[in-house]
C-alpha cells in the first residue's frame, strides 16, 4: 500500500463558484480523492492522509505562506510517505510569488 500525504491550500482547486463569486470552501478540495477513487479501480492500494495548513485563494499563495506549507508538511512527518501532493489553484506562479513578496 501506497501512503500519500496530500496538502490542500485552498486555490482555485478547492474552490466553488456559488452567486458569481469563487471562494474557497472546507469542502471543495475532498471532491479529488472521491474522483480519484471513483476513476481508479485499485485505489484501495492507496491510502491518503491530508492536511489543510491554509485555505486562501491561490493568487494569494505569496512566499509568506510557504513557511505555513513547510510547517505543516514538517509536522506531519514526510519520512513516512511515499509522495506528497500539494494542491493550488491555477492563479499560483512563481514568478507571481516573488513580485509580491
Amino acid at each position: 500500500m501506497k501512503n500519500i500525504l496530500v496538502v490542500f491550500t485552498g486555490g482555485t482547486i478547492g474552490s466553488i463558484a456559488t452567486g458569481g463569486t469563487i471562494n474557497t470552501s472546507n469542502t471543495t478540495s475532498f471532491k479529488l480523492i472521491r474522483l480519484f477513487e471513483q476513476q481508479y479501480e485499485n485505489h484501495r492500494q492507496i491510502r491518503f492522509e491530508h492536511v489543510q495548513p491554509l485555505q486562501i485563494l491561490s493568487e494569494n499563495l505569496a512566499p509568506v505562506a510557504w513557511n505555513t506549507l513547510i510547517g505543516a508538511i514538517e509536522a506531519a512527518r514526510p519520512d513516512q510517505y511515499d509522495g506528497i501532493i500539494i494542491t493550488h489553484g491555477t492563479d499560483t506562479s512563481l514568478e507571481r510569488c516573488w513580485e509580491r513578496g
